[in-house]
């Protein structure tokens, strides 16, 4: 089964759904990319808040890159969503998941 490719795009600063919650699914982000319109910081955290990162320095000309791992960077608690949470600028850029058993 191949993974979603999700697209991020963010209007305004704040949190971007990535995924939503599913019941008995955890969510693994096995890549991700993009930039902000301002230089600041993105950060992966669950529906609930939890963070999942560390919050990334992210600059309008530089760009984040999570490459394709496998075994996934993070991942969810189960029946959690996945966001991604910035703070000076909107993102934009997409990520690649996977839906695991737990």
């Amino acid at each position: 089964m191949a993974s979603p490719y999700v697209p991020i795009s963010q209007a305004a600063p704040g949190t971007a759904v990535i995924a939503a919650p599913v019941a008995g699914q955890k969510i693994r982000l096995l890549s991700a990319f993009g930039f902000l319109s301002a230089a600041g910081t993105a950060q992966f955290k669950d529906d609930a808040g939890t963070a999942l990162s560390g919050a990334m320095n992210v600059g309008t000309t530089g760009l984040m890159t999570l490459d394709y791992n496998p075994e996934g960077w993070l991942e969810t608690a189960s029946g959690k969503g996945l966001n991604l949470v910035s703070v000076t600028g909107n993102f934009n850029g997409g990520a690649t998941i996977k839906y695991v058993p737990g």
